[in-house]
This record gives structure tokens, sequence and C-alpha cells, in this order.
């Protein structure tokens, strides 16, 4: 019994310093592995919403439901279109700052002008928000009726314009026509100036007669009324998709004036710097599905009919166009 209980004891002993001693020479076990993060081809989970930061039915809300069904594609997950709008936008940037995640989930599609009067009015940081990359641009014209088709080109317009003063009528109203305004006034070309309240009131007078030349957005006005009937005297861009049009920067560099600022206005995908920040991966994977989504052919040809020119540029590409807008609407920040 005793010779059992030693012999127990013995091999006991034997095993714990075979264990031991080979601890130091085979491999340890591996620990066990992290929760793995979700790779980028898992995202986005579930669905994307995109907010809107304006009300259902403008040129914004539009373009994104119409984008929606070939962001799907992309993605595999359904989109959700969520419109928060007011306060000029505001509402729907400062509800996504503050309440929606970080992780890609929620993004916004806004209108930089809209963005950049509200950085300049100090609702925020230019630097709060990341572009995921441009889709769509709205080149801003000047047309005037047809009682006036005689009008060859815009050097000719602004001729007639200081020769008569007060006689041509224009609407003004915060924001670029504002700015064109006082272009105009600064170089003693002086118009009569119709107040309006927004797009649609403008619209309307133009297309009743009652104000002789108007400066809009040309995709925006294709949509509503045939801009055929109208002459188109100037794109006041620096980039254009109408060669066929007047490019007023050139112009107006031909007459003499050098203050005349870059009227474009980009509408893009957006989301707060945090998500840039913290899942790089997913940000520059989404900014590119997105872009894929947006030059879909068929989709392009259905924008193109309904006036609407996508033209989606990556966000290193169109970071120095916004930058330069911003700078314009900063240098003019009493217009809007």
């Amino acid at each position: 019994m005793k010779k059992s209980l030693l012999s127990i004891i013995i091999i006991t002993v034997l095993v714990l310093t075979v264990t031991i001693t080979g601890c130091g020479q085979s491999p340890a076990a591996p620990a066990a592995p992290a929760a793995p993060e979700a790779s980028v081809e898992e995202f986005p989970h579930e669905k994307l919403t995109v907010v809107v930061p304006y009300n259902a039915g403008g040129t914004n809300d539009r373009q994104a439901r119409a984008l929606a069904p070939y962001i799907e594609k992309v993605l595999g997950v359904p989109i959700e279109i969520e419109n928060r709008g007011g306060g000029g936008t505001t509402v729907g940037y400062h509800s996504h700052k503050d309440n929606d995640p970080d992780d890609g989930s929620y993004v916004l599609f806004g209108h930089h002008t809209s963005f950049s009067k509200q950085v300049v009015a100090g609702e925020y940081e230019y630097d709060e928000f990341d572009a995921l990359g441009s889709m769509s641009t709205g080149h801003p014209v000047i047309m005037v009726n047809p009682k006036y088709n005689d009008i060859k080109d815009f050097k000719e317009f602004l001729e007639l314009v200081k020769a008569n003063p007060n006689e041509y009528s224009q609407p003004v109203g915060a924001g670029w026509s504002k700015v064109f305004d006082i272009i105009l006034q600064s170089e003693g070309l002086i118009t009569r100036a119709v107040p309006v309240d927004g797009g649609s009131d403008d619209r309307v007078m133009f297309m009743a007669g009652d104000i002789d030349f108007y400066i809009s957005d040309y995709e925006s006005n294709v949509a509503i009324f045939a801009p055929e009937e109208y002459r188109v005297l100037a794109v006041l861009s620096d980039e254009s998709p109408y060669p066929e049009f007047t490019i007023a920067n050139d112009v107006m560099k031909e007459l003499g004036y050098d203050t005349f600022p870059n009227m474009a206005t980009p509408r893009y995908f957006q989301a707060k710097s945090e998500f840039k920040q913290n899942y790089p991966e997913r940000f520059e994977f989404l900014s590119e599905k997105l872009m894929e989504a947006a030059k879909n052919p068929e989709f392009t040809a259905t924008m193109k009919k309904a006036g609407y020119v996508f033209d989606p540029k990556p966000p290193a590409e169109v970071e120095p166009i916004f930058y330069d807008l911003y700078e314009s609407v900063l240098q003019y920040k009493d217009a809007f």
C-alpha cells in the first residue's frame, strides 16, 4: 500500500517536471483571438440612411431618391431617404452631427453653397464634416427673356446695362443673384432689382416675363421649363459642361473684371468627420461605391433627360474646388 502510494507521488512529480520543463521548449498555445472588426466587405450593415437636410420635393431630395435604387445595387442593402428640413439646412446638419452614429450607416446629401453659408454664420466648423465626393453640380447661368433675343452675347448685355441704367430688371434674393447684383453695382452697372424670397418666386416671374434677366442653376431650370426658349448668355462657373455657352469668367476678364467668383453649386455626400477619422477604410469604400452608383449609364441618362448633370468626383479632386467656393461665400457673406 505504501509502495503504491509512493509510486503515485513519484509519477505525479515526474509528470509535473516534464510539463514545466517543456514550457520553455514548445511554442505556447495561441491566445483566444479577439473579436474581429467587421471587414469592409461586410459594410454597411442592414441599411444606409441618407439624410437630406431639406424638405421633400426639392432638387436635393429628388436627386437623392432617384439615386437611391442604384446605390442599393452596388451596396446590396436598402437605402432610406430621411428628410430633415429646417433652419436653412442647420436642422439636418446638427441632428446628424449630434445624434447619428459615426460608423457610416448615416450620410448627408447636401448642397455646398448652403453648407458654406451656415459655416460662415457660425453654425458649425468647416472641418466638422467631410465630403465623400461630389455627385452633381449646378451651373448658374444668366438667361434673358425672348424679347431680348437680339442680344448677341454677355459682352453686349453688359454694354446695354451700362448704357441704360435701371432699364433691365432682375430678381435679387439671398445668394448668388445678390452677389451678381453687388458686382454689377460696383462696376456702375445699375439694374432694377426685384426682391424675391427664393427660387420658386423668381422662376415664376421669369416665365411670366415680369423680369428681363435671371440668374439660376441651369439644371434646375431645365427640370421645370424649356430653356431653349430663353437665350443663355453666360455660365457663372469655371468648369462648365456647356461649351456652347459663353463662359462669364473669361468674358469678364477680357473686359477687365477680375473679381467675378465661381458660382457653381455642387451637391454631394458628406458625413461628420468622425466617420473618416475612425473608419478610414469604410469611408474610402463608401465613397467609391456612391460614385459607382452615380456613374451608372441608365441613371445618368435618366438624369440628363431631367436636366441634371451628374459628374461624380472623388474627395481629393473636389476638396480644393469646394474650399474655393467656400471662400467665395465668405467673401460675399453679406449676400447670403
